[in-house]
């Protein structure tokens, strides 16, 4: 998971669309974490990709309902 440190520094530093290049690895592992889901969620809404951030919305949705990060897509504003 050194792809999603990496994006996290990124995205932190507001450097979003190297912050998505770096999610790409990671979403593409098995069953990606809630976590890196929900980072993959806010980058998107940085960049304003609406579709792409639904996509993670819906995934976290189905896969983890019960997360820490599901319940934080209505409740903070990925900061």
């Amino acid at each position: 998971m050194a792809s999603y440190g990496v994006a996290l520094i990124a995205y932190k530093e507001a450097r979003y669309d190297e912050a998505r290049k770096w999610m790409r690895p990671v979403m593409q592992t098995t069953t990606p974490p809630p976590e890196a889901m929900y980072l993959g969620l806010c980058i998107e809404r940085k960049l304003g990709d609406r579709q792409a951030e639904l996509s993670y919305v819906t995934q976290l949705r189905n896969r983890f309902p019960d997360s820490v990060e599901t319940k934080a897509i209505t409740t903070e504003a990925c900061e």
